[in-house]
């Protein structure tokens, strides 16, 4: 083989490698590139600064990931955290003020929106996840009774 035929072989599968890393990265961060629908608990949002304090001295958060925590702590702006069922969205104030909120003891409120997720991260084990969320368009409210005795 000549000097230019493995030029090019070398050119070929420097090409494919970037492509195919190229698309595992899309394919893992989708939720980033389309609108997805959430349903998130409205019942008892918190500011993102109390959240913080709450993980970072709360027993329930003992084994919490300090690297997401200090990703939480670098965000600037107005927060809100929004306790939900199966993880914690994590909403700007101007996002937030778009879906009805209602404290009610008698039902658990979800508000169904379109969104785009921008980022996911881990709390911990046996934590839910931290997603936070943007462009959030509400679409309904569903609300779960609880039955009082």
């Amino acid at each position: 083989m000549n000097k230019r035929s493995v030029h090019i072989i070398i050119l070929v599968l420097s090409i494919i490698l970037i492509l195919s890393v190229t698309i595992s990265y899309m394919q893992e961060n989708t939720d980033i590139y389309d609108k997805k629908e959430v349903s998130i608990c409205v019942d008892h949002p918190i500011p993102l600064d109390e959240f913080i304090k709450d993980v970072k001295v709360n027993p329930n958060f003992t084994e919490h990931n300090k690297t997401t925590v200090k990703w939480l702590e670098s965000l600037k702006g107005n927060y809100i955290v929004f306790p939900s069922e199966d993880a914690y969205f994590i909403l700007t104030e101007s996002d937030a003020v778009k879906l009805p909120i209602r404290n009610e003891s008698h039902t658990t409120i979800y508000d169904i929106c379109d969104c785009y997720v921008k980022e996911k991260k881990s709390l911990g084990p046996k934590m839910n996840k931290i997603i936070l969320i943007s462009d959030v368009d509400f679409i309904t409210e569903d609300e779960d009774y609880i039955d009082i005795d």
